[in-house]
Order: C-alpha cells, then structure tokens, then sequence
C-alpha cells in the first residue's frame, strides 16, 4: 500500500504543468518531474538523492553574483518553517545556450509532530517577462541619458484618469514639481491663443491615430518664462 501510494504520488507530480522537485527533511531531492529537469538543465539522475548540484551550475542574482547556499528555496523552508513566496532567482545552466530566470515557490510539509518531513519546489519560467523588463529600463536609461545633453522631456498620458505623467526633462522644460498631475493643468500652461489648437491635435491623436507634431508657447509657472516647446507623439 505504501509503494502503491508513493508511486501515485510521483505520478501526480509528474503531471503538474510546473516544474516540481521535492526536498526530503534533511535536503536530499527524492523526486523531480520532466518540466523541472528541462527548466534547470539538469537530469533526473543528476538531481535525484543530491544536495548540491555540479558547482558550474548555480542559482544566480539580479547583479549575477551565485546565490548563497542558505538562500537557496529549500535551505530558506528548512531554516524559517514557513513557505517562500515568488522568489526570482537566475538559472544558470552549462550545457544550456540560454540561462533563464524562474519564479519559485517553496512549501513544508509536515509531519504528525510538526516537524519538516518535505519541501516541496516550484518553479515557473520568467525569462521572457525578464528580459522584457531589463529592455524597458534600458530603454528609460537611455531617454534619461538623452534628456541629460538636450533639453528634451516626454509625457505618458493616461487616457482614463486624464493624467500626465512627466519625465525629469520634461518636468525641468515646464518648470514644474512633482511628475503626475491632471492634463488639464499641463494645458493650461500654455498661452490661450495655443489652446483650442492643442485641444484639436490630441482629440486627432486619440480618436482618429493622426501624428500629432505642434509648436505652441508655454508660460512657466515656476518663474514666468516664456518657451518655445515643440511637442509630438
């Protein structure tokens, strides 16, 4: 009865779509299913009774330093008693092209006495979500930079709450504090002989997908200046 109800347990882990390994009391991984050897690059064989894994393979950080050995999701259960939730470390896998990072969830299971007698380990492939958001904030470095050398700012305009929110530059071009206000207020920056036409271009912009490229002038409430602003989106 005992090998029927652990052979129906390996089975069910095997069918999870996650990828699973399960940690013993004392570290020692007892079972892993096929999507967890494909998403760590590592067999069954190399996994199953090991505590730890071929030193060229490694969890890593966001700064690509090797995560510590107590970090790693089993040791933080086995120290702390408690599950670990979305825990974002790096894959790093040698005889894989491609490293990959993975979300991991890790869960105790206890025994009749409240003592640790398995962990189980989840990971979920992020390495898509990842990537997009180093180039997101690569691409925000690189306009800070810009914004750095020119006089040059942009806006991002949330159509439902009719917000702005501004950059840096844009904020130091308009003379104004804080990043987030209503779009009503950055249009009444302008000068009233500007208004109706800005009104018109964004109405184009927003219902009909027209460029939207205007020249305008702007009085800064900052200091009263008055500037030359060309705008487009």
């Amino acid at each position: 009865e005992l090998r029927a109800s652990e052979e129906k347990y390996r089975t069910l882990i095997q069918k999870i779509q996650a990828a699973v390994i399960v940690h013993e009391s004392d570290s020692r991984i007892s079972t892993s299913n096929s999507m967890a050897q494909e998403l760590l690059g590592l067999t069954e064989d190399q996994m199953l009774g090991k505590t730890a894994m071929d030193p060229d393979w490694h969890f890593f950080l966001d700064d690509e330093t090797a995560l510590p050995l107590e970090k790693y999701p089993v040791n933080q259960v086995l120290a702390t008693h408690q599950a670990l939730r979305n825990y974002i470390v790096g894959v790093h896998r040698p005889n894989k092209d491609q490293d990959v990072w993975a979300l991991i969830n890790a869960d105790p299971v206890f025994g009749k006495e409240d003592e640790i007698v398995q962990v189980i380990v989840t990971f979920i492939d992020i390495t898509e979500r990842k990537l997009a958001e180093e180039a997101l904030r690569e691409s925000e470095n690189r306009l800070q930079r810009a914004e750095s050398v020119a006089h040059f700012g942009n806006w991002e305009l949330n159509l439902a709450e009719r917000k702005v929110r501004a950059s840096a530059g844009a904020g130091a071009i308009y003379g104004l504090q804080g990043e987030e206000r209503s779009l009503a207020d950055l249009q009444g920056l302008s000068l009233p002989e500007y208004r109706a036409m800005l009104d018109a271009a964004l109405t184009n912009l927003i219902e009909h997908n027209q460029p939207y490229n205007v020249e305008f002038r702007i009085q800064r409430p900052s200091d009263g200046q008055l500037r030359h602003i060309h705008s487009f989106a």
